[in-house]
């Protein structure tokens, strides 16, 4: 455990365990701290991907309904495409973070792509021009 842990186990402060630690020359610093940290961050990293990864499975299932289904109302395919365009964001957001250029490449033509179709289907259900600057 660490210096934290330690002190949360034992309920005590971290300033009671840095004083014992110093006491009896306890040092928790170091290569191991550094190798726990470095453990720690690629568990985040990889946490953040799972993550995002299902932000973009909720984003496409949701268009995929919009696109496929005739006997839903105006306001559940509005619905539908806020949780898409909610979710898409999410998942750019994530994956822009964890530093993975790999799979956000191309994001700015997804992301232009999902507007078109925001407009485009707003358009549609409302019976308006489709025109992306009205919003």
């Amino acid at each position: 455990m660490g210096r934290n842990a330690t002190a949360n186990w034992l309920q005590v402060s971290t300033r009671q365990i840095d004083n014992i630690s110093k006491a009896l020359n306890i040092d928790w610093g170091g290569d191991h701290v550094a190798k726990a940290n470095s453990a720690r961050a690629e568990q985040l990293q990889s946490a953040k991907l799972e993550l995002a990864d299902k932000f973009r499975k909720i984003a496409s299932l949701e268009l995929d309904s919009v696109l496929k289904t005739d006997c839903t109302t105006p306001g559940e395919r509005r619905d539908q495409i806020m949780i898409a365009a909610i979710s898409s964001d999410k998942f750019l957001k994530l994956t822009e973070s964890t530093g993975a250029p790999q799979e956000v490449a191309g994001q700015a033509d997804a992301m232009a792509a999902l507007d078109r179709f925001m407009y485009a289907t707003k358009a549609a259900v409302h019976g308006s021009p489709d025109n992306p600057n009205d919003h």
